[in-house]
């Protein structure tokens, strides 16, 4: 599916980010997430691109 996509989203909560995990997803090119990431872990995100969602 993702390789059909237009664009894909990936959707995580504030524990998600600083992990490490063995699998890739691909290029992202929004992130939903809670108001509860840290601002600098969105600014990274941000800065290479990726829209970036708080709920």
């Amino acid at each position: 599916m993702i390789d059909i996509s237009d664009e894909i989203y990936l959707l995580a909560d504030h524990t998600k980010f600083v992990k490490q995990a063995f699998s890739r997803v691909g290029t992202i090119h929004t992130i939903i997430t809670d108001s509860n990431t840290n601002q600098e872990q969105i600014e990274e995100f941000q800065d290479l691109g990726i829209r970036i969602i708080r709920s």
